[in-house]
């Protein structure tokens, strides 16, 4: 994962170096409201890694695993509750949508499973209000 800051006129520019979670195909990744932690989905593995977000931008790795998608491979997509107190991964390999309750440490803990399409079916994102 990278972090960029967004200049005034667009562009981006490099927080820091670039922070490897050791997973596989990391695919999605998404920030708190409050912008102190991030979290991303790893296709290959199906798994959710999270990140400390420092006050300069740059990155820390919390948990290479802190959360595990309803298959093998898969996780892909990834959104928060309009608060950030949940958040929810779609797993385009099953079909189904993981959700998430944020600790205020950035863990996360797995309360629920939902079928949401055939696996490999249509649907290509996931938004949540």
């Amino acid at each position: 994962a990278a972090a960029y800051t967004i200049n005034t006129d667009g562009t981006l520019t490099a927080v820091g170096p670039t922070t490897r979670d050791g997973r596989s195909d990391t695919c999605w990744l998404v920030n708190t409201d409050n912008g102190k932690y991030a979290y991303t989905t790893n296709f290959g593995t199906g798994d959710i890694s999270s990140f400390l977000v420092n006050s300069d931008g740059t990155l820390v790795l919390l948990n290479p695993i802190a959360g595990t998608t309803s298959g093998p491979a898969g996780a892909s997509d990834e959104t928060f509750s309009g608060n950030s107190q949940y958040l929810y991964a779609r797993n385009s390999a099953t079909g189904t949508i993981d959700a998430f309750s944020v600790g205020n440490d950035g863990s996360l803990v797995k309360i629920q499973t939902v079928v949401a399409a055939l696996p490999g079916g249509a649907g290509l994102g996931i938004a949540a209000k």
